[in-house]
C-alpha cells in the first residue's frame, strides 16, 4: 500500500479542511448559497481559516468588500454555466489566492504603495459597483483576485485551494483495492475497476461442474480463487475454500434442482448429501440429481444425474465461504477479506505568468470619472479573464488530442448513405439529433466506465453551426435554454439536454472544435465526482498582482506578475474523460 509523505499529507489535509470549510460557511445545500451571509456580523470563529487570515491581513473593516467580492464572482460564474453554483473548492482557491495577493501586495515599498494607491480611485467599482472612494492597493487587489478567480472558473477545471503559495501542490485521490486474492478479485485491484462487481467481500461463490467429457456424475473441488471467472472454473493453485454446509445449491441451467438447506449448518467435517427436490428440463429431455456427496473436508463436490446432460448445458454449484471454519488445531482456515486504502497522487507546478497594462492619464480619469471603474481593478480583471480564457481552451485542445489519440472518437454520418437532399434520411432537427444522442450516450457510457464510475456530469462543447441546431431542438430535447451566444472572448453555456449534458457554445474562430460547410465536430467532456477527480486541474500560488513601475507623467503603468497551474489531471484515469463525435454530411447553414 502506497504510503502518503507527512509533507504531502499535510498539503492534502489542508486542501480538503479549506474547502469544507468555505463549504460550511457560504453554502446552505449544494444548489443554495447561505442567504446574506455577512462577514462583519458573524462571530469570529465561524469564519473559514482563510478569510480570518484575510481580515488579520487588510483588515475586518473590508469584510463587507470581501463578501461582494464572493458575491459579484458567483454570479458572474452563474451567468456563464447556466445558473450552476460553483463548487465550494473554487471559493476556497479564489480566498486563498486573494490572501497571497494581499501579503503579496503588502510586502512591496511603501513609496510604491502609494503610487499605486493614488492612481486606484474607486478600486471596488468593478466589483460592486457601489464603494467610490479611494482604496488602497492592498485590500483592492485582495477584492479584485477573489471575485476574478471564481467569475473565471470552469466547472470542468478543478483549483485546488493553495493555503501556504507553494509553487508545487499535491494532488491526491484516496481509492480502495482488495488486500488479499479472494473469489474472483487478485490482491490490489480497485474496487471500482473492471471487477467491481465480481465476488470478493460478499462470501458467495459458484463453480461449473465437469463430468471429464463423459458420464452422468460431475463434480468440482472449490477453491478461494478462479482460474476463469466466466467459465466458473477454480484455480487449482488457490487455496481449498471452505464453505457452509447448510447452505449449499445445486443448479442445471439456472434452476435449483437440489440443496443442503436442511442440513445441519454447524457441521464442519466429513460428507454430507444435498436433497434432490426438483428436476429440470433441457431440450424437452428431463434432468434430475439421482446422488450427491459433498465432502467438507475435500471441499468437493459430486452430483450424479439420471444421464448426461447436452452440449451446452451447465450444472453449478452455489457455495457460501465459511470464515468462521477452523482445522484440527483450532486455527481459522480463511482470514476474512478487507480493503486497503490506496492513494494516487501526483503534483502540479505553477508557471509564471507576466503582463503590463499602460493607461494614458487621460484615459484613467475617464474610466473614473464616467465609468466609475478603477484602473487597477479594470486590469486585474482583463488580464485575469484573458488568462483563463486561453487555459480553458489549451486545456479543451489538448482533451480533444488525446481522445483521438486514444481512440475515443466516432463518426456520425447524417446522410446514412443517401445521397442528394438530407430529407431523404431525416425529415426534422429533432429527427436527426436524436441520432445523434445515441452517439452521445454511448460517449458518455464509455468515458464513466473508463474512470470508474466517477465521472457524475458531461459538458458538451459545439462550435457556431452546432450551436445553431442545438439551439433549434424542442423543449422536449433541450427543456433548459439560457438564451446566449459566446462572443470570441467567451465560452458559454447555451443550454441543458433533457438527459443533463451541458451544451457549450465556443466559437469557432477559437479552433477548439472543427466545422466545415457540411460538417462539426462535438467535443464531449466528463466532470468527476470530487474535484481531484476532474479533467483538468489547476491551482494558483501568486494571483495577478504589481510589482514596482516607474511611473511616466502621461500615463500609468501597471506590470502584473504571478504564477498559476492549470493541467490535465496528471492521474491518467481521470485525464482521460473525453470523447470527439464527427457529425458529417450535415445540413448547410451558407448560401448554395
Amino acid at each position: 500500500m502506497t504510503v502518503l509523505s507527512e509533507e504531502i499529507r499535510k498539503k492534502y489535509e489542508a486542501q480538503q479542511i479549506a474547502t469544507a470549510q468555505c463549504r460550511n460557511y457560504y453554502f446552505k445545500s449544494p444548489d443554495e448559497l447561505e442567504n446574506g451571509f455577512d462577514s462583519a456580523q458573524t462571530a469570529a470563529e465561524e469564519y473559514p481559516e482563510v478569510l480570518k487570515a484575510i481580515f488579520d491581513s487588510i483588515g475586518i473593516e473590508y469584510a463587507p468588500e470581501v463578501d461582494k467580492a464572493v458575491m459579484f464572482g458567483v454570479s458572474q460564474y452563474q451567468a456563464r454555466h447556466g445558473g450552476e453554483l460553483p463548487h465550494p473548492s473554487i471559493i476556497a482557491a479564489a480566498l486563498t489566492a486573494g490572501l497571497s495577493g494581499a501579503k503579496q501586495a503588502g510586502s512591496l515599498p511603501t513609496d510604491t504603495i502609494s503610487y499605486y494607491d493614488s492612481i486606484n480611485e474607486s478600486g471596488f467599482d468593478d466589483v460592486n459597483h457601489q464603494h467610490h472612494e479611494s482604496v488602497s492597493i492592498v485590500p483592492a487587489i485582495t477584492v479584485a483576485t477573489i471575485a476574478n478567480v471564481i467569475a473565471y472558473a470552469t466547472p470542468i477545471v478543478a483549483m485546488i485551494p493553495n493555503s501556504n503559495g507553494s509553487n508545487e501542490v499535491p494532488l491526491v485521490s484516496i481509492r480502495f483495492v482488495t488486500n488479499r486474492d479472494f473469489g474472483a478479485m487478485k490482491k490490489s485491484e480497485y474496487l471500482d475497476g473492471a471487477n467491481a462487481s465480481k465476488p470478493y467481500v460478499e462470501g458467495r461463490l459458484r463453480f461449473a461442474l465437469s463430468n471429464g467429457g463423459a458420464g452422468t456424475t460431475y463434480s468440482v473441488v472449490a477453491r478461494t480463487g478462479y482460474e476463469d471467472f466466466k467459465a466458473k472454473t477454480p484455480d487449482v493453485n488457490a487455496k481449498l475454500l471452505p464453505f457452509i454446509a447448510g447452505n449449499v445449491s445445486i443448479k442445471i441451467n439456472g434452476k435449483e434442482v437440489a440443496h443442503t438447506r436442511n442440513r445441519s449448518k454447524s457441521k464442519f467435517s466429513g460428507k454430507i448429501s444435498a436433497i434432490a427436490e426438483k428436476n429440470v428440463f433441457v431440450n424437452g429431455v428431463e434432468y434430475r440429481v439421482v446422488g450427491s456427496e459433498i465432502d467438507l473436508n475435500a471441499s468437493k463436490i459430486s452430483v450424479t444425474l439420471n444421464e448426461a446432460l447436452p452440449a451446452g448445458a451447465k450444472v453449478e454449484v452455489h457455495l457460501v465461504a465459511d470464515f468462521d471454519a477452523r482445522d484440527g488445531n483450532g486455527n481459522f482456515l480463511m482470514t476474512p477479506v478487507g480493503v486497503d486504502f490506496e492513494p494516487e497522487y501526483e503534483n502540479l507546478v505553477a508557471s509564471p505568468i507576466m503582463a503590463q497594462v499602460t493607461a494614458a492619464t487621460l484615459l484613467q480619469t475617464q474610466l473614473n470619472n464616467e465609468l466609475k471603474l478603477g484602473f487597477l481593478g479594470q486590469a486585474l480583471a482583463i488580464i485575469q479573464g484573458k488568462v483563463f480564457l486561453e487555459q480553458t481552451v489549451r486545456l479543451l485542445g489538448e482533451a480533444k488530442d488525446l481522445a483521438e489519440y486514444s481512440g475515443h472518437e466516432i463518426t456520425f454520418d447524417a446522410s446514412r448513405g443517401v445521397t442528394g437532399k438530407l430529407a431523404a434520411a431525416f425529415n426534422t432537427t429533432g429527427d436527426l439529433f436524436g441520432e445523434v444522442m445515441k452517439f452521445i450516450s454511448a460517449a458518455k457510457m464509455d468515458i464513466n466506465q473508463r474512470t470508474g464510475g466517477s465521472t457524475v456530469a458531461y459538458d458538451l462543447y459545439v462550435g457556431d453551426s452546432g450551436a445553431v441546431f442545438f439551439n433549434q431542438l424542442s423543449s422536449d430535447k433541450m427543456p433548459t435554454k439560457t438564451g446566449y451566444s459566446a462572443g470570441y472572448g467567451q465560452i458559454v453555456r447555451i443550454g441543458t439536454l433533457a438527459d443533463g449534458t451541458n451544451v457549450y457554445h465556443a466559437p469557432t474562430a477559437q479552433e477548439l472544435v472543427a466545422e466545415a460547410d457540411t460538417a462539426f465536430d462535438l467535443l464531449l467532456v466528463g466532470r468527476g465526482n470530487e474535484p481531484i477527480r476532474a479533467p483538468f486541474v489547476g491551482f494558483i500560488q501568486t494571483p495577478l498582482s504589481v510589482i514596482e513601475t516607474r511611473p511616466d507623467a502621461r500615463e500609468s503603468v501597471l506590470t502584473l506578475i504571478g504564477a498559476q497551474a492549470a493541467e490535465m489531471n496528471p492521474l491518467e484515469r481521470y485525464a482521460d474523460q473525453s470523447y470527439v463525435i464527427h457529425c458529417i454530411n450535415m445540413p448547410s447553414l451558407k448560401k448554395s
